[in-house]
């Protein structure tokens, strides 16, 4: 992780609709990814976390993404809210 590049790193924000449609390959070849992981490969591999070096179930680590994007996601729909801007219904 020490090495990766994020895509977004110096790209303006233009719009939701702007963002979703850049995020799309980089979600579906994550999706693809893991959708290559066996149970036993999800329930029984340890990985170290980058951030902190503590050892995690790869499935749990995973499943902790989405909710931690979850998360993130409330928070900015929050702020759009409080600045009355019209926000996308992506809970529906």
């Amino acid at each position: 992780m020490t090495n990766y590049q994020t895509p977004w790193k110096n790209r303006p924000f233009i719009s939701v609709a702007d963002e979703l449609e850049f995020a799309k390959p980089y979600r579906n070849t994550f999706l693809e990814s893991v959708r290559q992981f066996s149970d036993r490969v999800l329930n029984e591999t340890e990985i170290v976390h980058p951030g902190n070096g503590e050892k995690k179930i790869l499935g749990k680590y995973l499943l902790r993404i989405g909710y931690h994007e979850s998360v993130h996601a409330g928070q900015f729909l929050s702020y759009l809210r409080a600045m009355k801007i019209k926000r996308p219904e992506i809970w529906e």
